[in-house]
This record gives structure tokens, C-alpha cells and sequence, in this order.
């Protein structure tokens, strides 16, 4: 921001409102803010602000441009998110910025790149405070900075009010009925220690920020400079005004930004479906969102490794399914189970093979037939998975059967319709609407109990086949992740697979009711799982 810029400050009247709007003067700017009554608004201009747009009594975007002559701003803060940031966008000028800091009125959870292109070619940034303190040294030359200002005067930090902790939930209730006029504060004396005697630690409610309430006479001695240093970093995050847990002394705010959700497959399988259903289950419960991330590629090996090669600082969980498992039963494989740590088990699934439904094949010993006097290609997800595994052990029979991989979900399903491959390995529930559709129809199930869906189609125990390996998906984190951390993430699976949505999904799937296996019990289930896994393998070796 340089001088005579022009800036939109949502929230002026609140504790970063009017901080930035300080900030912004100091600058140069010119400040526009929005806020939500006349008392507010005297707030913002004894602040600073140049403009005051009271956005309950009028649409902020219109004021904007009337008061820009229909330029728009160079810039928009905006903290309320949901319910302003398209409209904070459209009050741009042309290659204009907006910074969406905060999500009052609800978490942003899209932005299409076209509506920028088309508001003016705008700049967007959605910055996360752990991004800017990533070391001690960059923590103390921030508030080195800040406290610049304070000392000398040009930003004042306005208290609102003070609670005891016990009275926490008044706080909040206050926070969210938007009466904030400055910080409010919830007094912890037992952090004076930190600090030194003549100073004071508060905690923030609802915000999760910690300031000094003073610094005085030790801050000119060397030992007083340090004090003053690390309290320094702790208000760095009030007057930045960004969240929560990303110093050491927050440790258990957790989680304080976006969790990325890694799906080792492409967009509209089975894996990528659990991952959306779940993380929208989890949003409630962790208060952040949780991004799909697609990273498709080599029987799920990919996503896999890029969950494996990141920090283990828990903003990267990933699905694992059992076609990537099934690779750790590999003697020469790099993946280990001690790489992991399995937050929950939340889908498990019988598979089958599929074929057309106009096949000339109208039941499994067709196909058996079929397959001893041509070679019949099937699609599977990738090589060593459970599908290319089974279709060798059949090949071991004496089939002519050859797997054919589809890493694309999107891909994969309908070669059989295409004329791609000849079977399709798949799970009844990925495939659904190939079925409700009368497009596919299967022939048997990989299973040691008849399919309730299908009760007349033959299942491998039955028909004496050692080969029903179960497709499950799993929610994973890399292994060293906190076990705090962990805890709070396995007990919000835990919590969601309890509830209808989630049962509502599994009905969807035509998946195991009971799917569910706690971080607790993962283990042995892939203990157990991995061993079959591995005789299959033995037995499957082509001859």
C-alpha cells in the first residue's frame, strides 16, 4: 500500500479493523470502512477512516464506487468472507487486490479464477499467519516492525473488554453478536512469568490471540529487550489479526488454517467421494475447511508419496485405499507401515467383475468359458493393486485374462461401454449409477457371503476361490504427526461416522454399514488385511 492509494476495510470498528485502518494512514491512504451503526462508525473515524459505509443501510459495493467515482479500490481487506467477498471483489479497480483474512459470515470455499478475469483481472490472496512467522527470526523482525508503531504512537491498540476465563462463553456470545468495538480479552495472569514482573498476558477470546498489556522499565536493559522480543512475537498476533496456534505457546489451538485433503486418485471415484463427504462432515467439527487435492498416478503410489515427502505437522491428511496398500505387501516397496498413522477406516466394500449389459457373456461361467478360448482385458485401477492381483490368480486358473489400467475413475468406468476393456474390476457403490442405469451388470463378487443387493450372483467363497479381498478406505496422516493432533483428527472421523450424513453415504455406496474401524483398531485390520493381501500376491504370480 503506498500514498494515495485507496483502501475498503470491512469491520472497521472492530480490534483489526481499526488497526488497519491505522496502518493505512500512516501510509498515506485514503480509508474507506464499513461497519454496522453510527456508534461504530465514529469509532472507524476517530481511527482514521475517510469514509464510513454503514453496510446494513446500504450496499457497501455501490457506496464504494460512488465515493471512487466508479473506480474502485486499490484494495480490500476483508475479514467477513462468505457474505462479502464477491461483492469485495466487484469493488476493485481494474488490477486491484483483495485479501480475504477472515470468515465471520462463513468460510470462502471457492473462487472461481473467470470471476476475477472478469471484475478487472484482480489479484487474490487468502494469507495464513503461519506462512509469515515461520522462524524466530522472522517472528522478532515482524514485531520488531509493529512495535515501531506502537512505541511511537501512530497505532493505538484499543481494548473493548475483559473476562475472567470463567466466563468465557459470555465473550464469545458478545464476539458474535458483533458488539466488538477493539479486542476483547480473556485475562490469564498465569502467563505473567513470561514476561517479566511489570507486565501483564491476556489471551483473546474466540481469536486465540495474546498481548502485553504493558512494557515498561525493563524494555532499555539487554534482559528487558529479550522480554520485550518474545512479548513482541505473542502481540505480533493480535495486530496482525490472523488466528490462532501457530506459536509454540498456542500449541493446542489446533487446527488454525485449511487441512489439505490428499486423494491419490482423479476427481469423481470412489476415494475422491469419500474425502468431500468426509471433509464436509469435519468442517463443523475442526472449524477449518479441508481442500480436496487429486494427485492421481501409479495405483494411488503418487499421492501417497506426496503426503509421505511433506512436514508432519498435521494440515495434510490423505485417503488411502486398499489398491495403494496392497503395494506394501510388495517385498521391494519403499512404503512401510510405520510411515503412516491410520486416523480411521470409513468404507469397506465388496468388489466384482462388471461387463456390459448387453454383454453376450449373461453369467460368470460364460465368462469362464469366454476366457479359455480368448484373452478378455480388464480394467483395473493400476498394477500390484487387489484388482490386478485377483485378475492374476484367475489367470493362474488357466483364464486369459489381462489388466488393463485406468489411474481415472472417470476413465476406468465406462471402458467397458467403449469397448476399452472387456471386464471392470470395480466396488458395486463407485459404479452405482452404471448399475441404476442398466449400463454394467456383475457377474461375481469377491466376497465370503452372498451380495444382498444381488443375491443370485455368485460370490469366490462359494465357488471355492481363496480371493476376496475387501476394498476399505482409510483416512491417514504421516507418521510423527502430534499425537494431539492425531487425537483430534481421529475423534472428529470418529464423530462423523456416527452421523446420518455419513450413514446416508455408506447407504450410497452399497457399502458395509459397519465400515467403520477406529484409529485404535486400524491397525490390526491392516495388519490382518496386509497378510491376505500378501498370500494373494504369492498365489497370484503369473506361471
Amino acid at each position: 500500500m503506498r500514498r494515495m492509494h485507496v483502501a475498503l476495510i470491512h469491520a472497521g470498528a472492530g480490534g483489526v479493523g481499526q488497526l488497519l485502518i491505522q496502518l493505512a494512514k500512516a501510509r498515506g491512504a485514503r480509508v474507506l470502512a464499513t461497519v454496522g451503526s453510527k456508534d461504530k462508525a465514529a469509532i472507524a473515524r476517530e481511527c482514521g477512516a475517510d469514509d464510513v459505509i454503514l453496510y446494513r443501510e446500504t450496499d457497501f459495493r455501490e457506496a464504494t464506487l460512488r465515493l471512487t467515482d466508479n473506480r474502485g479500490v486499490d484494495v480490500v481487506y476483508d475479514s467477513i468472507g462468505h457474505d462479502t467477498i464477491h461483492r469485495s471483489i466487484r469493488s476493485l479497480k481494474k488490477r486491484g487486490l483483495c485479501i480475504l483474512f477472515g470468515a465471520s459470515s462463513g468460510i470462502v470455499r471457492a473462487i472461481e479464477p473467470i470471476e476475477l478475469a472478469e471484475a478487472g483481472s484482480i489479484f487474490f490472496a487468502r494469507p495464513h499467519l503461519a506462512d509469515y512467522m515461520r522462524d524466530a527470526s522472522e517472528i522478532h523482525a515482524r514485531a520488531d516492525d509493529l512495535f515501531g508503531h506502537v512505541l511511537s504512537g501512530q497505532l493505538h491498540v484499543t481494548i473493548d473488554r475483559q473476562w475472567p476465563p470463567a466466563q468465557a462463553a459470555e465473550a464469545h456470545a458478545y464476539l458474535e453478536a458483533g458488539k466488538t468495538r477493539g479486542k476483547l480479552l480473556l485475562q490469564m495472569r498465569s502467563f505473567v512469568a513470561l514476561v517479566g514482573t511489570n507486565s501483564q498476558i491476556v489471551w483473546q477470546a474466540g481469536e486465540t490471540r495474546i498481548i502485553s498489556a504493558s512494557i515498561t522499565n525493563e524494555r532499555n536493559t539487554k534482559r528487558g529487550g529479550l522480554q520485550m522480543r518474545r512479548s513482541a512475537a505473542m502481540i505480533t498476533c493480535l495486530l496482525l489479526g490472523l488466528a490462532s496456534a501457530t506459536l509454540a505457546l498456542a500449541d493446542e489451538i489446533y487446527p488454525s488454517h485449511p487441512i489439505n485433503f490428499v486423494v491419490p486418485w482423479g476427481p469423481g471415484g470412489g476415494a475422491d467421494q469419500l474425502a468431500r463427504v468426509s471433509g464436509k462432515l469435519m468442517e463443523p467439527e475442526l472449524n477449518v475447511s479441508l481442500p480436496v487435492i487429486n494427485v492421481p498416478g501409479a495405483t494411488g503410489q503418487v499421492g501417497l508419496t506426496k503426503l509421505l515427502t511433506g512436514p508432519a505437522d498435521g494440515y495434510t491428511i490423505a485417503v488411502l485405499t486398499g489398491d495403494t496398500f496392497a503395494e506394501f505387501a510388495d517385498p521391494n516397496t519403499h512404503f512401510k507401515l510405520d510411515q503412516i498413522i491410520p486416523l480411521g477406516i470409513m468404507i469397506q466394500q465388496p468388489s466384482g467383475f462388471y461387463v456390459k449389459m448387453d454383454s453376450p457373456w449373461k453369467s460368470w461361467d460364460d465368462v469362464v468359458a469366454a476366457a479359455k478360448q480368448q484373452m478378455l482385458r480388464v480394467a483395473v485401477t493400476g498394477f500390484g493393486s487387489p484388482d490386478d492381483m485377483t485378475v492374476n490368480f484367475f489367470r493362474n486358473k488357466g483364464m486369459k485374462l489381462r489388466s488393463v489400467p485406468f489411474a481415472e475413475p472417470g476413465l476406468r468406468y465406462p471402458s467397458v461401454l467403449g469397448g476399452q476393456s472387456d471386464l471392470l474390476y470395480e466396488q458395486a457403490g463407485d459404479v452405482r449409477s452404471f448399475l441404476d442405469g442398466k449400463k454394467i451388470r456383475p457377474v461375481i463378487f469377491f466376497s465370503d457371503h452372498p451380495f444382498a443387493l444381488y443375491p443370485d450372483i455368485p460370490y469366490s467363497e462359494k465357488l471355492g476361490y481363496d480371493v476376496k479381498l475387501p476394498q476399505f478406505r482409510a483416512i491417514i496422516a504421516k507418521a510423527g504427526t502430534d499425537k494431539a493432533q492425531v487425537k483430534r483428527l481421529s475423534d472428529a472421523l470418529q464423530k462423523i461416522a456416527g452421523e446420518p450424513g455419513f450413514s446416508a453415504y455408506l447407504k450410497q455406496q452399497y457399502a458395509d454399514p459397519n465400515s467403520y474401524v477406529s484409529a485404535q483398531d486400524s491397525i490390526a485390520y491392516m495388519d490382518k488385511w496386509l497378510e491376505e493381501a500378501t498370500t494373494l500376491r504369492a498365489t497370484s504370480n503369473t506361471k
